[in-house]
C-alpha cells in the first residue's frame, strides 16, 4: 500500500509519484551557491551572477519508455535578491522568494564546515553541516546515493508540463562521513520559514 503525506499531495506533479527509500519518504533542506549565473543560460545580469540559495525539496519518480526517472520537486527556493526571485518566477515558473541571507564556508585538511543563514520576519534561521575525510561517491544502495541520484527537475505549476527537464547532472563526490547539524531555529520553524508549506 502506498501512503502519501497529506502535506505533500498538492505538490506532486501529474504523472509522477513519491519516491522512497526503505519505505520512507524524504524531504530535504539544501543550501548551495550559484556562480557565474546567466539568465536563460546566456545573459549575465551585473551584480546578480553569484548568490546563495536555500531550498525545500522532496523526491519523485516517473517511468517513461521503460526508464525509471527520479526527480526533484522544489516547494520553495530562497535567494537574497528581489530581482533574482522575480526573474526565476517569471522565466522559470519557480516558487522563489527573497530573504536576507548570508553564508560561511571553512575548509582545511579535508574538513569542511558550512553555514547558510536567512531571516524571516523577526526570526533568524540557520542550516549547518560538517564533513570530513576524502571526498568520495556515495556507497551503492545508500541513503546518500538515493538523495543525490535524482537528476530530473520537475516543477509544480498548473501551466507547466508534468515533467520539465532542465538538466541532468552527474553524481558528485561528497566528504565522508558527513555530519549534518540542524539547529533548533531551523528544526522548529521550517513551515513558517518556507512560504507555501
Amino acid at each position: 500500500m502506498k501512503w502519501t503525506p497529506p502535506g505533500l499531495r498538492k505538490y506532486i506533479p501529474a504523472g509522477t509519484e513519491l519516491d522512497s527509500f526503505d519505505g520512507r519518504t524524504y524531504a530535504s533542506v539544501v543550501g548551495f551557491q550559484f556562480r557565474r549565473t546567466k539568465l536563460l543560460g546566456t545573459i549575465p545580469i551585473p551584480f546578480h551572477t553569484d548568490f546563495e540559495e536555500i531550498n525545500l525539496r522532496f523526491y519523485v519518480r516517473r517511468s517513461k519508455g521503460g526508464e525509471a526517472r527520479r526527480g526533484v520537486v522544489f516547494i520553495t527556493e530562497i535567494v537574497p535578491k528581489r530581482a533574482i526571485a522575480f526573474a526565476a518566477r517569471l522565466f522559470y515558473n519557480e516558487n522563489y522568494v527573497r530573504r536576507p541571507m548570508a553564508h560561511r564556508i571553512f575548509s582545511r585538511d579535508y574538513k569542511v564546515e558550512v553555514e547558510y543563514s536567512w531571516r524571516t520576519a523577526n526570526q533568524s534561521c540557520k542550516l549547518q553541516a560538517h564533513a570530513s575525510g576524502t571526498p568520495s561517491l556515495p556507497a551503492e544502495g545508500s541513503l546518500e546515493q538515493f538523495i543525490t541520484e535524482h537528476h530530473w527537475d520537475t516543477r509544480v505549476s498548473p501551466t507547466a508540463a508534468p515533467w520539465n527537464i532542465t538538466s541532468r547532472t552527474s553524481p558528485g563526490k561528497s566528504g565522508m562521513p558527513p555530519t549534518p547539524n540542524f539547529p533548533a531555529t531551523l528544526a522548529t520553524s521550517t513551515a513558517k520559514n518556507f512560504p507555501g508549506c
